[in-house]
């Protein structure tokens, strides 16, 4: 698909285009969440002869995070899991020892869909409790499925924000989650080592089903609704 003139029709819109490093900044960022929600798609963005993003597909998620944000990044995340009245949630959070102040990834996806969420996010930091300093701003890549009828993507003019049927019952989930999976060693500080980078795969196969039987896949994003910054620097 090759898009062109995009003012021909409409050529007063034009007047509101911000600076060339502005606009190339929001189509970085609209990529970053269709890379993220997409992972096994390869995506390159080029900007005046410049390579801004490359990045090839993968199953996992980590590395999409890596080919996003570098391999540190990637390997401070820890992998989550949980299930509860037929919400599911997996993804990534990061290690308490690597949370800091400052700017925050924090992207969430239903069924295929980024959204907003604050009260996500605060769910995210109950389940942390007192194991991250108070201003610290972990990084979070959570990834719903939501049955049928239980969520509301129709609420918003610019569909950046969704309504549960059960907002408290998806809160719930993903606090205990968070809290469940910090109980393990991979949580742990480290002093000496750096943490393994986990393996997030997104394409998975049930065991009764032969290698290479289509799986169902859900991927979505968002950025953190209390934060603001530029990915490219």
């Amino acid at each position: 698909i090759e898009v062109g003139e995009l003012f021909f029709n409409a050529p007063a819109r034009a007047k509101f285009m911000k600076a060339v490093n502005a606009e190339t900044r929001a189509c970085s960022d609209m990529l970053t969440l269709l890379a993220l929600a997409n992972s096994t798609v390869f995506f390159s963005l080029t900007s005046d002869g410049r390579v801004v993003l490359e990045l090839p597909g993968t199953q996992d998620i980590t590395r999409r995070v890596e080919q996003l944000w570098g391999a540190a990044a990637a390997e401070s995340l820890i992998p989550l899991t949980g299930t509860h009245d037929g919400h599911t949630v997996r993804g990534l959070i990061q290690s308490p020892d690597a949370a800091k102040p400052g700017l925050r990834r924090a992207h969430f996806f239903v069924n295929g869909r980024p959204f907003k969420d604050v009260g996500l996010v605060q769910a995210v930091h109950r389940g942390y409790r007192t194991t991250i300093p108070e201003m610290a701003k972990p990084w979070i890549f959570l990834y719903l499925d939501a049955p049928p009828g239980s969520v509301d993507v129709n609420v918003h003019p610019a569909k950046a924000e969704v309504r549960f049927k059960d907002h408290e019952g998806v809160e719930a989930l993903i606090e205990d989650s968070v809290r469940e999976v910090l109980k393990g060693e991979t949580s742990a500080a480290t002093l000496d080592s750096q943490i393994a980078a986990p393996r997030l795969v997104v394409r998975e196969t049930p065991p009764e089903k032969p290698r290479g039987a289509d799986a169902q896949v859900a991927l979505f994003l968002s950025g953190d609704p209390t934060d603001e910054g530029n990915r490219l620097k």
